[in-house]
C-alpha cells in the first residue's frame, strides 16, 4: 500500500511540477506577447511622428538669421503647400534687402517671393514675402541654413 501511496505521490508531484511550468510558460508567453504588442505600438507612433512636418528646427534657423532690424509679425506655414509666409517690418530698405538675400541662400529655400511693393519705402518698411521650401526641408534635420 505504502508503495501505491509513493507512486501516486510521485505522479502527482509531477504532474504539479508540470502544471506549474505550463503555468509559467503560459504567463512568460502573456509578458512576451503583450512586449511584442507595445514595441508595435511604439513603432507605429515614432513613423507617424517622423512623417509629421517639423516646423521648429526650420523656425530656429530663420529667427537665427533675423537680423536686429527686421522685426517679424507673422509667420503662417503650409505644409502641404510648403510654404512659410512672413510679414513684418524693416528698419531700413537695405536691411530688407539683406534679409531676403540670405534667405534666398538658405538650405531649405526653393525660392522667395517678395513683391516689389516691399522696397518702395526707405525706412521703416512693411513687407510681406513667400519662401517656397524645399520638399523634405519639414521631415528631416536638413532645415538648416549656411
Amino acid at each position: 500500500m505504502q508503495q501505491l501511496i509513493d507512486i501516486k505521490q510521485d505522479a502527482t508531484s509531477r504532474q504539479l511540477a508540470s502544471m506549474q511550468a505550463s503555468v509559467q510558460e503560459s504567463a512568460e508567453g502573456q509578458a512576451q506577447e503583450k512586449i511584442n504588442q507595445l514595441n508595435q505600438a511604439v513603432n507605429t507612433q515614432a513613423k507617424l511622428i517622423a512623417n509629421q512636418p517639423q516646423w521648429t528646427p526650420l523656425i530656429e534657423k530663420l529667427l537665427a538669421v533675423t537680423p536686429g532690424g527686421i522685426i517679424l509679425n507673422e509667420l503662417i506655414g503650409d505644409s502641404e503647400e510648403m510654404t512659410l509666409k512672413i510679414s513684418g517690418q524693416a528698419q531700413t530698405r537695405q536691411q530688407l534687402i539683406d534679409f531676403q538675400d540670405t534667405l534666398e541662400g538658405m538650405d531649405f529655400t526653393e525660392s522667395l517671393d517678395a513683391p516689389l511693393s516691399n522696397i518702395i519705402e526707405k525706412e521703416s518698411v512693411p513687407f510681406d514675402m513667400t519662401v517656397t521650401l524645399k520638399k523634405d526641408s519639414l521631415h528631416t534635420s536638413d532645415a538648416q541654413g549656411n
